[in-house]
């Protein structure tokens, strides 16, 4: 049994292996002189080079394929592919529409056809994988690119841009920008980047009359090469094509010489892919949603950085007479904004397919929102684009810095569809789309923060305490080059200027939890930081909720310092606090008793842990009945969200927090009362052990 097994896999394999071949021999084999002249429209035939007017073909070695007839009727805008069977019986039908920007005659180009796969990414710059298949009707829709973008155009010289801030032989790549300069200069303004979405998104729809952006980028001595590639990845075209679909076709078109061709849109398997020409305009973003791009030259060492790039259309230049820093930068583009959203851009960045859409869509449908990308990584090194996890979110720790976490469990067990929203408690900062009219009620930026960090906290935190939300949209990716080290000066250097930021957030937004800022960062003590009275005012003016509120509701993850825990008695007089008989609940209540022992070694039911804002003996804690006057106390588990077991010791009192009443002790039985200064009854020592 086992060998006529063997036997059938062998045959099985053997056929299998003829069958390719005949295949291959079939789709190589020379065609005969009617196919030729019935391919190209003329008696010359495939060597001849004639073809007819208004067809599209394919040239592969010494012959012509016919791969579309294509109609134009040059009268209209829009014309039609019609069927041209070639080969590939079984294959699925595909779907290909091309937007034509400047109307020549696209009959008087050629396709190259190759068959191999894809090595690597760069393998697939400029270009397009289809199968073979039968070819299927698809609407062809003619546009011409306005006069005026034409000229703007042909007015900016990139190679002159960029070639006049090349580095000098032996120069050090990494010594002006943090990066490798010499890798980013090699790189096309427009090269192509692979999308980096699930596959989901390309299904997901958004509305028609999405509003348009203003893009705010600032800059401070950026390298032009990447500040350009920032500016043309917004406006401009290229590939944009994941491994996993490349891999789904075995035939490449190259598209080296098609500068015509704006756009391929493939469809196979009911699943669409987009593949964008070398040299159209704004086809990572719809015309329509790019209302400008507004450059902030932050004080640069060369004003052309910014100013020679306003010779592309719609890009518009603003510099500081003086070094400012990116926060007022920032105020200054959305003040002069003209669209109604704003949309914050680093100046190293590369945007992906489909990237403004659903982050527009979500501003469109809560103006409260404030929405960021994922943030996908460039290397610093050699500039390659790496896919970021769909499954992170902004958090921070006490000494406020920033820092990527995974989503909690429960909300990524409550996410059913990988497109949704992700909450997130706060941003990196460098990248979100804002509504301008809440940008502008919330108070802006704090300007007077200096140069860089900790805008991002005092921003998420205002979003969230005063009455909006922050979100990572996973439809919507963007690279980013992450640097290890600022390439430019801070007037009072990096740390004090960092110090100063985080220290006006504490102090404006994070209540008595500062406290908690200043031990994580105890050199923030005594350095200045300015007044802050405009931002609280500014508070109280929006009626904020507090800290608490946000660490409850929004970032429960950031669990409060627990500071040594050191044992001792709760003592009044010769009598101490203890741990007595259940109530009818089940629950111990505490009470009065003769202090028994020592403080270092009394009994367990007199020994007491005083965890702000519990008091625990063991993992019971202290708790009240009611809120009101004359409530038992009793022992219950520990729960530090539960507000009925939070207390604080205030002077010789022992205060609830929340009813605000003070512990006493009513002869031998503990109850909550007013808080009173000549009341005996209310005075406690809180003595612990050495």
């Amino acid at each position: 049994m086992r060998r006529i097994r063997a036997n059938a896999i062998a045959i099985l394999t053997v056929a299998w292996i003829l069958g390719t071949f005949y295949y291959l021999w079939q789709d190589n084999k020379p065609r005969s002189a009617a196919a030729g002249r019935s391919a190209g429209g003329g008696s010359g035939g495939a060597r001849s080079g004639q073809r007819a007017a208004g067809r599209l073909e394919l040239r592969r070695e010494e012959r012509t394929i016919p791969l579309i007839d294509w109609a134009i009727d040059k009268e209209k805008t829009g014309g039609n592919f019609q069927n041209g069977n070639y080969r590939g019986v079984g294959h699925p039908a595909i779907i290909i529409e091309a937007d034509v920007r400047r109307g020549k005659d696209l009959s008087r180009e050629s396709l190259a056809l190759k068959r191999r796969r894809p090595q690597n990414d760069k393998d697939v710059m400029g270009n397009v994988f289809l199968p073979l298949g039968n070819w299927a009707r698809a609407p062809l829709k003619m546009t011409r690119a306005p006069q005026g973008e034409k000229n703007s155009r042909r007015g900016f010289d990139e190679k002159a841009y960029l070639s006049s801030k090349v580095l000098k032989a032996g120069e050090d790549p990494y010594r002006q920008h943090a990066f490798n300069q010499l890798e980013s200069d090699k790189l096309s303004s427009d090269r192509p980047i692979r999308d980096t979405r699930h596959y989901r998104c390309t299904s997901v729809r958004y509305d028609p009359d999405l509003p348009a952006t203003s893009v705010i980028i600032t800059f401070h001595n950026e390298a032009r090469s990447t500040l350009l590639r920032t500016v043309k990845s917004t406006m401009s075209s290229t590939e944009s094509l994941s491994r996993k679909q490349a891999d789904l076709f075995g035939i490449m078109v190259l598209l080296g010489q098609l500068e015509e061709i704006s756009a391929f849109s493939v469809t196979a398997h009911k699943v669409a892919f987009s593949f964008l020409g070398p040299c159209s305009v704004l086809n990572r973003t719809p015309p329509s949603l790019i209302q400008e791009i507004i450059l902030v030259d932050d004080f640069s060492s060369d004003p052309e950085d910014c100013q020679l790039l306003t010779r592309i259309p719609k890009v518009k230049c603003l510099r500081n007479t003086h070094r400012e820093g990116l926060i007022r930068s920032r105020v200054r583009g959305a003040e002069v904004a003209a669209a109604d959203i704003l949309t914050f851009l680093d100046s190293h960045c590369e945007v992906n397919s489909e990237w403004l859409q659903p982050m527009l869509q979500r501003v469109k449908e809560d103006y409260t929102r404030v929405v960021s990308p994922i943030i996908d990584v460039i290397s610093l090194d050699n500039f390659a684009y790496l896919a970021a996890s769909a499954d992170l979110r902004g958090g921070f720790d006490w000494s406020l810095h920033f820092k990527w976490e995974q989503i909690p469990i429960e909300q990524k067990m409550s996410r059913t569809d990988p497109t949704q929203s992700i909450r997130t408690p706060v941003i990196a900062g460098g990248i979100f789309v804002i509504d301008k009219s809440w940008f502008n009620h919330l108070g802006k930026y704090d300007t007077q923060m200096d140069i860089w960090g900790g805008e991002n906290f005092e921003l998420s935190f205002r979003v969230w305490m005063c009455g909006g939300s922050l979100e990572i949209v996973p439809c919507s990716r963007v690279g980013h080059v992450f640097r290890k080290r600022h390439p430019y000066d801070f007037p009072e250097g990096n740390a004090l200027t960092y110090i100063k930021n985080t220290k006006r957030t504490a102090e404006v937004w994070m209540d008595e939890y500062k406290q908690y800022y200043y031990e994580a960062r105890p050199s923030a003590i005594g350095k200045s930081f300015g007044s802050v009275a405009d931002r609280v005012e500014l508070r109280h003016k929006l009626s904020c909720k507090s800290f608490q509120w946000y660490l409850e509701n929004v970032y429960p993850e950031l669990k409060i310092p627990e500071k040594e825990l050191i044992p001792g008695i709760i003592r009044q007089g010769g009598n101490c606090l203890e741990s007595q008989a259940q109530d009818t609940t089940g629950n111990m209540l505490a009470g009065m008793g003769n202090c028994k022992g020592t403080v270092n070694n009394p009994p367990v039911t007199q020994e007491w842990i005083f965890s702000d804002p519990l008091i625990r003996q063991q993992d019971k804690c202290l708790s009240i009945t009611s809120f009101s006057t004359g409530s038992q106390i009793t022992l219950e588990a520990c729960n530090q969200k539960d507000g009925r077991q939070k207390w604080k010791m205030k002077g010789s009192f022992i205060q609830h927090f929340v009813s605000g009443l003070c512990l006493e002790n009513q002869t031998g039985r503990v109850v909550t009362s007013p808080c009173q200064a000549g009341v005996p009854g209310q005075q406690w020592e809180l003595l612990q052990a050495t």
